[in-house]
């Protein structure tokens, strides 16, 4: 089997698709900014994912799984990654932490076809940051 994404590129992605959401604000692309917020985070979840496999590389969906890992549900991809648990403790530590992972929480694939506001393109951003923030101690 052809190995998948390698976990240092899950995490690269991570930081790419921040970068890219913060000029998609600057440049007033509330939506697709708001889009590619959770999406790094998808990519941040994934990298922490990825290095839980052999040689830390996701492995390409097999045709007839469907696993928790294989989707773009940041719910149920914390919980695969080991992080249901870490993320508790820090949204019972850090009110700001609670709230970056509430604000991300309302972030899912069909994301792409909305319409967002500046604001909450920017929250989802700063939001997006934060968690990518604490994932990255268990890269």
């Amino acid at each position: 089997m052809a190995l998948g994404k390698h976990r240092d590129e899950w995490k690269r992605l991570a930081q790419t698709r921040l970068d890219d959401a913060e000029v998609l604000v600057k440049n007033a692309r509330y939506d697709a900014a708001y889009y590619l917020a959770g999406y790094a985070l998808e990519c941040a979840v994934k990298a922490r994912i990825a290095g839980l496999f052999l040689e830390g590389y996701f492995p390409p969906k097999p045709k007839y799984i469907q696993d928790s890992v294989y989707t773009h549900d940041l719910d149920k991809l914390h919980v695969a990654a080991g992080l249901k648990e870490v993320f508790a403790q820090e949204s019972e530590s850090s009110d700001e932490f609670r709230k970056q992972w509430e604000t991300v929480g309302n972030w899912s694939e069909q994301s792409r076809y909305d319409t967002q506001d500046q604001k909450t393109a920017e929250d989802m951003l700063e939001a997006a940051r934060g968690v990518v923030e604490c994932i990255r101690q268990f890269w």
